[in-house]
């Protein structure tokens, strides 16, 4: 019985480290999300209010590239699972809690370029993905 409930255990618990997703569960039924702060001064990608966490993409965009915020639009805003607190973008020596965080994945472009982003759900962690 005791051998039973051991290797019971095993198989669950290696079953749950299988499951841990690297990449990105994309939900883009919910580009836009009107109840979020917005930052008005530009549309989003279907018109309307641009969603807090899109606005602070685009914001730190702005700020690397030393240039006006509404010369940088937004070509894609999708809701996304990420894999961990740090959106599955660690940097050296960063400690991220191993939990399914909600947010979104940004793709902004200037002059041409395009850069991805990923935010968390409110905006107040924003991570460039190159």
């Amino acid at each position: 019985m005791f051998a039973a409930l051991c290797a019971t255990f095993l198989l669950f618990a290696c079953n749950m480290q299988s499951q841990v997703t690297p990449e990105p569960v994309v939900d883009d039924s919910n580009i836009l999300d009107e109840t979020g702060p917005a930052d008005d001064s530009n549309s989003g990608p279907i018109g309307g209010k641009i969603h807090g966490a899109a606005a602070a993409a685009r914001a730190d965009l702005a700020a690397r590239l030393s240039v006006d915020p509404d010369s940088i639009g937004i070509e894609d805003f999708i809701a996304a699972d990420w894999p961990d607190a740090c959106l599955g973008l660690p940097e050296e020596g960063e400690m991220c809690a191993q939990v399914i965080t909600p947010g979104y994945s940004v793709l902004l472009e200037h002059n041409g370029t395009q850069y991805g982003y990923r935010t968390n759900m409110d905006g107040s962690v924003v991570k460039a993905e190159t």
